[in-house]
């Protein structure tokens, strides 16, 4: 909702529409503030006829806070340019800038070169601990991610997942609370990525924002973000907010793998490179009459392939997608290590292949591609590094495009920009509309699971007021409790679909009270099952209703409750679960130790008496290390008198990644070697934390007695809390669970479990 100056705005009936519509054109250098309306709101705007300004009504009940729209006139003019698009191709070293403004410190009385990302600070810690990285888009923005992945995988070790959003969605992937989830988006709205958005909050995984709209949907619901700040972007087809998405993850990738010396040098590279490429890219924008003469040559032809491989594979797709989306021509972004699995088929002298073949890992690769293609007569525009062109002509003819040569994983901000004047001319000379192309909008704010009825709130539905600059129309429906989206020609970009409620005129005729609109039921995806309940069995969901999922019990009602949902044919584990404020990458926050459980681990001592029947008990030295080198691993643990571990050390390989390698730290590694079985037999176990500060250790059996339990479950908790890592800070328990093995979690409450003393 935006406020205007009542004398610059004009109400106009349209001609066919219902008197009681209206159309309010408006102009961007006259709104002074904005408001943002809650997802769902309705708001009625009265005009009394005949009365003027004083006609406006005032709001009735809700106020809102409002906030300066701060930009400038000339940031929504074309200026000097033919079209939006021309202007924001050429507007690409000054959004780049604005983008690294502040966020890369070199030189100075900081000797170290790094980069501060203020929305993620808070966060870091978490993301390098995730299993993965899963980055969720649509079109430019899911081309932008997927250029910036392999940086992101070698900096910071993560493995990096690709996701568009719609097939997110389609599929119901699985997402975990151990994944963090990078949302992409040019205008924080698109309905895909909200979708995918409310589908990984509702998996609990962290969730990142990238956008370039301040106080759209995607920056509000993430946890955490970055903006780009590539300013106004009205051309329906994204050139400027593309390159700065890429330096924007460019810029966290860094930030994730800040803590690995190994990749200082690396770093260092990169983010000089990122201070010198908006020289780069007012370099490579003088290609403009050349790119202008190419499209005269593509003028009349069909469909155009490209071809990329490593960092340029996301180039090839985002060049093709912008020949594709304004100038109307089919074009297919290839990956060149499968053009002999189908796309060789189509090479003939006619159709015209740009290859992308700049210096990087993947160069011999591209000029053995460039050599098969030109052995096919294939008709070939390479585009290449300054200096290569001799290199990458061998053997054949073709036109060369030549652009300046930087670190390879910013290549692609500057490979782009020639297919993105060419796309440009070729549209301005086949003479479609550049800045809107057909049946192409700006943002996709809509979805077709989404009514057009009001009379519910929708899940994710909201006005993107900081896009104001490309909304130039709204359309407004006055007496009525429906809405409809009117495409009407001259709109840039999105429409208005929601509107904030006139609680006093929404009046029920049946009871005379005040309206309030009904919960619309959820239908098809929205009223399935969580992913997580869906494969749940009967038994599991039937027990898991004797606890409420998030009331945290004391440790009483807790192992009752546990021993209630142990319900299997055989005898379930008791399992304690806790979260620690720890980063186990750090020597000094690593967890590692044993507890002795007075009232034993086992049920009985059958377990022993069958083992020691059975001979699975064994002593020996380097006999027993080869057995155990040929294969055998028939014991539960290995302990070893101080004089062996250099022997043992060489089974290191085997024993290490099964938790069987002796370890003082563990009681493994002892001179006392009766005292440290017979500890284990009784019930000494072992525990350490995982990577992401979790202990997991069994404290019995579910057939054992409540009181058993309790002590057991007592002891494991004075354990971890006497081992406390000296490296801890803050709060060192985080959250606390107990289950059975089969059966569902049940919480703890932290300060009650704590001040629990030993019956």
């Amino acid at each position: 909702m935006a406020t205007l100056k009542l004398e610059h705005y004009r109400v106009l009936g349209l001609p066919g529409f219902p008197n009681n519509w209206y159309y309010i054109r408006w102009l961007m250098s006259y709104v002074l503030s904005w408001s943002l309306t809650l997802d769902g709101a309705v708001s009625i705007l009265k005009f009394d006829h005949g009365k003027g300004k004083q006609g406006l009504s005032r709001p009735a009940s809700v106020q809102r806070a409002l906030s300066i729209l701060e930009m400038e006139v000339e940031q929504i003019n074309k200026g000097k340019y033919e079209h939006y698009m021309q202007k924001e191709i050429h507007e690409q070293p000054e959004s780049l800038t604005t983008t690294m403004r502040g966020r890369l410190i070199r030189g100075g009385s900081c000797k170290a070169k790094t980069v501060l990302l203020g929305g993620l600070k808070d966060h870091l810690k978490t993301i390098r601990r995730s299993r993965r990285i899963v980055f969720i888009g649509c079109g430019t923005s899911y081309n932008a991610a997927l250029a910036a992945r392999p940086i992101l995988e070698e900096l910071s070790g993560i493995p990096v997942t690709m996701e568009i959003a719609s097939d997110l969605l389609d599929r119901q992937g699985p997402i975990y609370r151990e994944d963090t989830t990078v949302f992409v988006s040019q205008s924080g709205e698109t309905a895909d990525t909200l979708n995918a958005l409310e589908y990984a909050l509702e998996n609990g995984a962290l969730c990142v924002g990238i956008t370039n709209t301040v106080g759209s949907a995607i920056a509000r619901h993430t946890h955490c973000g970055v903006h780009i700040n590539a300013g106004a972007e009205i051309g329906v087809a994204s050139t400027k907010a593309y390159t700065s998405q890429i330096v924007v993850m460019a810029m966290l990738a860094l930030a994730i793998g800040g803590d690995t010396i190994s990749c200082q040098a690396r770093r260092d590279a990169i983010i000089d490179g990122l201070f010198e490429l908006p020289s780069k890219v007012r370099e490579v924008l003088k290609l403009d009459q050349e790119m202008k003469d190419l499209a005269q040559l593509l003028i009349a032809e069909q469909s155009l392939l490209v071809f990329g491989r490593g960092y340029n594979y996301a180039t090839a797709l985002e060049g093709a997608l912008k020949v594709k989306e304004v100038a109307l021509m089919h074009s297919e972004g290839i990956l060149a290590g499968e053009m002999k699995h189908g796309p060789l088929a189509l090479v003939d002298e006619n159709l015209p292949i740009v290859v992308i073949a700049t210096r990087d890992a993947c160069f011999s690769k591209q000029q053995s591609v460039i050599q098969q293609l030109n052995a096919r007569k294939g008709r070939l525009i390479v585009m290449c590094s300054k200096g290569d062109a001799t290199s990458v002509t061998v053997g054949g003819s073709c036109r060369v495009i030549e652009v300046p040569q930087v670190e390879d994983c910013l290549q692609p901000v500057i490979n782009i920009v020639p297919l993105q004047l060419l796309a440009y001319h070729l549209t301005v000379l086949r003479g479609y509309n550049v800045d809107q192309p057909r049946n192409l909008a700006k943002s996709l704010c809509s979805s077709p699971d989404l009514s057009p009825s009001l009379s519910f709130r929708p899940k994710i539905c909201s006005f993107n007021c900081s896009t104001a600059l490309s909304l130039y129309s709204v359309v407004l429906h006055c007496g009525q409790r429906k809405s409809q989206n009117w495409n009407y020609p001259g709109a840039v970009a999105s429409y208005a679909a929601e509107l904030e409620e006139d609680e006093e005129d929404y009046v029920d005729e049946r009871k005379g009270a005040a309206y309030t609109p009904p919960t619309k039921p959820k239908t098809g995806k929205a009223a399935l099952p969580l992913k997580r309940d869906r494969t749940r069995s009967k038994r599991f969901l039937e027990i898991q209703k004797l606890r409420e999922n998030k009331k945290e019990y004391d440790v009483n009602t807790a192992i009752s409750l546990l021993k209630q949902m142990a319900s299997t044919k055989f005898v379930e584990s008791a399992e304690g679960h806790f979260r620690l404020n720890i980063d186990p990458k750090y020597n000094d926050q690593q967890l590692r130790a044993t507890v002795i459980f007075a009232q034993g681990h086992w049920t009985d001592c059958e377990k022993f008496d069958e083992a020691k029947n059975a001979g699975a008990d064994l002593v020996g030295g380097e006999d027993l290390i080869e057995q155990i080198k040929g294969g055998f691993m028939e014991f539960d643990k290995l302990i070893a008198t101080p004089d062996m571990m250099p022997k043992v050390a060489q089974l290191g390989k085997l024993l290490g990644p099964r938790g069987l390698m002796p370890n003082p730290k563990a009681g493994t590694v002892t001179i006392n070697l009766p005292q440290a079985i017979g500890e284990f037999k009784k019930g000494k176990v072992e525990y350490r934390a995982d990577k992401t500060g979790i202990v997991h250790l069994s404290f019995g059996k579910a057939d054992f007695p409540e009181e058993d339990l309790l002590v057991n479950l007592l002891a494991a908790v004075k354990s971890v809390e006497a081992n406390k890592p000296k490296g801890a800070r803050g709060i060192y328990w985080k959250t606390a669970h107990i289950c059975s093995s089969m059966g569902p979690s049940i919480r703890l409450n932290i300060k009650e479990m704590l001040d629990s003393k030993l019956p």
